[in-house]
């Protein structure tokens, strides 16, 4: 068996077209390992409910 490439995976599913500071409830994040499913990722504790791309970015 071929050992895995990444100590971790990460997935963005983004669907929508508003500024690149728009909290987007299409926006979201998933990390997994090889040995975890993928789990979402929550955007940082602060006023915003939903990540929007700059923070992605950053």
């Amino acid at each position: 068996m071929t050992p895995p490439v990444f100590r971790r995976y990460l997935g963005i599913r983004y669907a929508g077209a508003e500024t690149p500071d728009s909290g987007l409830k299409s926006l979201c994040v998933y990390s997994a390992t090889p040995e975890t499913a993928p789990q979402e990722v929550l955007p940082p504790a602060g006023p915003r409910r939903y990540w929007c791309r700059r923070e992605l970015a950053q």
